[in-house]
């Protein structure tokens, strides 16, 4: 199962930091630097310890290395750099842009106006995702921050724990593709399929919320 989630996943991030750099980079045309610049990104976030770190980790990569040198430069272009940034990182621009027009502009491409609330939504599938990519137990998953009443509307007892979890990844998978959404669902009813109990199949939808009708 934690297979299956990383896999994609993976297809939100890839698509989530594509929609940042595509969209703040055409926002700010004239400054492909603008993921160190205060106008751009709160001053806060680039002097913290955190994103200076991820800063020092992008220059490591020797793409980056080669860009540096050749343009004599400080910094890549925002094109460049981002594809080296964490997930994590990538979320933490989102919510430190200083336009909030642009951030509603970003939101809006996944069918949510407040950007708070996409923030909370993309922050559970950063949790989701390290959970999986450590090998940790999904079916008692807590969320660290629970899951805010938006377009799935209120989660009720489902908004710290997996299912909830696995709503929004579904939901935000949708929004992606709806073809990946449907292979999604195939590969974890095969994992289902592959259970070889049925004692096990109920204890799982029972802790997690899933079964074979409903995923």
């Amino acid at each position: 199962m934690r297979n299956i989630l990383l896999r994609y996943i993976s297809r939100i991030e890839v698509n989530f930091r594509t929609t940042i750099v595509y969209y703040v980079s055409n926002e700010y045309r004239n400054n492909p630097f603008w993921y160190v610049d205060s106008n751009v990104i709160k001053q806060d976030t680039i002097e913290s310890r955190t994103y200076q770190n991820a800063l020092d980790d992008v220059k490591k990569e020797s793409v980056i290395k080669r860009d540096m040198a050749k343009y004599l430069r400080e910094y890549a272009p925002a094109w460049k750099a981002l594809e080296f940034m964490p997930f994590g990182t990538i979320i933490k621009l989102y919510e430190s842009l200083i336009n909030p027009n642009l951030k509603c502009k970003i939101s809006s491409l996944y069918d949510i106006s407040s950007p708070s609330k996409f923030a909370n939504y993309v922050n559970t599938i950063r949790t989701l995702r390290n959970n999986c990519a450590h090998g940790k137990v999904l079916y008692d998953l807590r969320l660290p921050q629970a899951i805010v009443a938006s377009v799935l509307g209120d989660l009720g007892d489902n908004k710290n724990n997996f299912y909830g979890a696995y709503c929004v990844f579904r939901y935000m998978l949708e929004k992606v593709s709806r073809n990946r959404v449907t292979e999604m669902k195939a590969d974890v009813l095969k994992a289902f399929e592959r259970v070889p109990y049925q004692i096990l199949k109920d204890i799982i939808a029972d802790k997690t919320g899933l079964s074979e009708n409903y995923i």
